[in-house]
């Protein structure tokens, strides 16, 4: 896990950027289809939610979420 700060003086805002490893690499021999199945559903939205909705939602919050 790496996460990055980055305070904006005088704005009151701060901005956070974090990655995970992840991927083929981290897969298991049982589960090499794991990483790639998550990766697709990161763009889907849930049961409850569209994509679209999701990421209106996390706009408001001032982030998005990005599986590359």
């Amino acid at each position: 896990l790496s996460v990055y700060v980055m305070p904006v003086p005088g704005s009151g805002i701060v901005a956070v950027s974090g990655k995970l490893k992840g991927g083929e690499s981290c897969a298991s021999a049982e589960k090499t289809l794991v990483p790639e199945l998550l990766g697709s559903m990161l763009n889907k939205g849930s049961r409850s939610m569209s994509k679209e909705a999701l990421a209106d939602i996390l706009e408001t919050m001032g982030t998005t979420i990005d599986p590359y």
